[in-house]
C-alpha cells in the first residue's frame, strides 16, 4: 500500500509541476502552470493509458475467474480450451459475456467502478451490444448497460465480424488495403 501511495504522489508531481511559456511573435512569454493536468501527445498520457488499461485488463481478468464473466471457448479440443471474455485495440474493447442478466449487472458494475477509479469516462451511449444467435432478453440486457443493439454482421476497426469467415467478400477488403499499401511501399 505505501508504495501505491508513492506512485500516486509522483504521478500527481508530475502532473502538477509542468510549466509552459509560448513563443509570440519571436518574444517568449512568462511560464505559467497548467490548469488541467496533462495534455493530448504528454508522453506521460500515454504511459499512464497503459497503467490504467492493465488495471481494467486485471479487473476483467478477476471477474472471469470467480465466473461473474463468460466468454466463449476457442480451440476447444476436449483437453484444452481458452476462454475469451474480451479483446482490447486501444480505448476500443470489445467484451463478450452470457446472455444471463446477472453477467450483464455484474459488467455494468465493473465498468462504473473502471470510470470512478480511473478518472476516465465510458461512453453509454456509444455502446453496442451485438446478439449471437437469438437473444430473447436483448431489451432487458440493454437498459442495463444502456447504448444501442446491433446486428451481425458489422466492421470493427475495418474487418467484417459475423459473416461466414470462408467468405471471400470478408477477405477481399482486407486484400485490397494490402495490395494498396505494398505498391505504395514499392514505390
Amino acid at each position: 500500500m505505501r508504495f501505491v501511495l508513492k506512485w500516486i504522489k509522483w504521478i500527481k508531481f508530475c502532473i502538477s509541476s509542468v510549466k509552459f511559456s509560448v513563443l509570440i511573435n519571436g518574444t517568449t512569454t512568462r511560464f505559467f502552470g497548467a490548469q488541467r493536468g496533462l495534455r493530448q501527445n504528454d508522453p506521460l498520457s500515454l504511459f499512464l493509458f497503459l497503467l490504467v488499461m492493465e488495471g481494467f485488463n486485471n479487473m476483467l481478468k478477476t471477474s472471469n475467474t470467480n465466473g461473474w464473466l463468460r466468454g466463449f471457448d476457442v480451440a476447444n479440443d476436449g483437453r484444452e480450451s481458452i476462454e475469451v471474455t474480451y479483446l482490447q485495440y486501444a480505448g476500443d474493447i470489445p467484451i463478450f459475456c452470457g446472455v444471463e442478466e446477472e453477467q450483464f449487472k455484474y459488467l455494468r458494475v465493473i465498468l462504473i467502478l473502471f470510470e470512478g477509479i480511473s478518472g476516465l469516462h465510458i461512453s453509454w451511449r456509444k455502446n453496442f451490444l451485438y446478439p449471437i444467435n437469438k437473444v430473447h432478453n436483448m431489451e432487458a440486457l440493454n437498459l442495463i448497460l444502456g447504448g444501442q443493439v446491433g446486428a451481425l454482421p458489422t466492421t470493427y476497426i475495418g474487418m467484417l465480424l459475423g459473416a461466414k469467415s470462408m467468405t471471400k467478400v470478408i477477405w477481399s477488403s482486407v486484400i485490397e488495403k494490402c495490395e494498396k499499401k505494398l505498391t505504395e511501399w514499392k514505390g
